[in-house]
């Protein structure tokens, strides 16, 4: 079992759910090699006090070294390191027609045209409006994002929309795992899993949330398995 990179913002307490969970969940299997690479993920081992139970990781002075900068930049600003760039995804649900979302996002991009580097910011129309919502925000500062996607390429799954027709649409992101359709549709983490993976396969960001996360989390507050730290409403 290889690990690399954290799942979000795991140094603010509040934000360490998912990054706690994968750690745990590697350090609990004993019959597999654990590896964990990279500064972050190495800090955030030694910061759940799990570095031991793993069969390599960097030594303890780098993740001292790594955690250290990450928390004194974020507490500090520290120049000379990145902080993770936030993520606000509106997500529409089941509101819109195609010609009210281009109507609404005209209005929005320009509402918006100011913030640039400090966020990056997205939006979820239903799958009948992204054609007409990716044309509206050609040009704007707003990434274009789907509700769902099916896990196969394509075939006869009736009703379903495929990662590739959401590629080709112009769409960067796709919500997964949405609370709402673990509960109203019965997802499961492995069909979630499943979709997640045919994303990422063309070249999309997935914006996922784990089923223990979205139990204990507000309503639509959920946070993305990425670098940055992100916000799903």
């Amino acid at each position: 079992m290889l690990w690399n990179g954290p799942m979000g913002l795991f140094e603010v307490k509040k934000f360490e759910l998912g990054t706690r969970v994968v750690a745990e969940a590697m350090a609990a299997n004993s019959r597999a090699q654990t590896i964990v690479g990279g500064g972050d993920s190495a800090a955030a081992v030694n910061e759940f006090g799990l570095s031991a139970k793993m069969t390599t990781s960097p030594p303890a002075a780098a993740r001292r070294s790594n955690f250290s900068r990450a928390r004194a930049a974020r507490h500090q600003g520290a120049r000379g390191f990145s902080m993770r760039r936030a993520f606000i995804c509106g997500n529409w649900k089941m509101n819109k027609t195609p010609s009210e979302a281009a109507t609404f996002l005209r209005d929005l991009r320009g509402a918006v045209s100011m913030v640039r580097d400090r966020v990056e910011m997205a939006v979820a129309p239903p799958f009948t409006a992204l054609a007409s919502a990716a044309k509206a925000l050609e040009g704007s500062n707003l990434a274009l994002a789907a509700q769902n996607c099916h896990h196969e390429i394509s075939g006869a799954f009736t009703g379903e929309v495929s990662a590739p027709m959401l590629k080709d649409l112009g769409v960067q992101y796709v919500i997964l795992g949405h609370s709402e359709r673990r509960q109203l549709f019965g997802e499961t983490d492995a069909g979630v899993n499943a979709k997640i993976a045919a994303v990422i396969k063309v070249g999309m960001l997935p914006s996922s949330v784990s089923a223990r996360h979205w139990r204990s989390a507000k309503p639509a507050a959920h946070w993305r398995s990425s670098p940055r730290r992100s916000t799903v409403a």
